[in-house]
């Protein structure tokens, strides 16, 4: 009698931390969406709503990069699987980056919200200008993450289709 081929069943821990890394994929993807349609426009207009709209979007990405990593890190305390670990582990890095720029966020709400003297105690000694331009290398690490839970949603996607 030939042997039969079993499939590799998605653990419910597994399924978990695959669902709320599609989550982070659609959060980082609607975060970028609204970046780049707003963000030019705010530094014209300098609108409450705008800056508050980015703030949220940059929140609750960040918020669903915590999510997966605590769900990854259960899941591989639970069922000891590794691939969840290092998705974890990347979903970590993502968090990480996420919170170089939360000074930035900061600043963009308050200077949006018409507080002025707030972002410039946060922005300390350089001029306004001089923050922003000094921001890149935090905005290449939030672009580092929004890829990287992309990658990781597409991952999630394949592997409950398998299932």
């Amino acid at each position: 009698m030939p042997k039969q081929i079993k499939k590799n069943v998605l653990r419910k821990g597994e399924k978990k931390s695959r669902i709320a890394a599609v989550v982070s994929m659609v959060c980082a993807l609607a975060f970028a969406v609204v970046v780049i349609i707003l963000l030019p426009s705010l530094t014209e207009d300098e609108s409450p709503v705008k800056a508050a709209i980015i703030t949220a979007g940059f929140v609750i990405f960040t918020a669903s990069c915590v999510v997966h990593l605590v769900l990854s890190f259960i899941c591989y305390k639970r069922e000891m699987n590794f691939t969840v670990l290092f998705q974890g582990i990347v979903s970590s890095l993502s968090t990480f980056f996420c919170l170089v720029n939360f000074r930035f966020m900061t600043v963009l709400l308050l200077s949006g919200l018409k507080l002025d003297s707030a972002a410039e105690s946060l922005v300390g000694d350089m001029t306004m200008t001089e923050f922003v331009s000094s921001q890149t290398s935090g905005w290449v690490c939030m672009i580092i993450a929004a890829v990287a839970m992309i990658v990781l949603g597409i991952l999630g996607i394949t592997r409950l289709a398998k299932r």
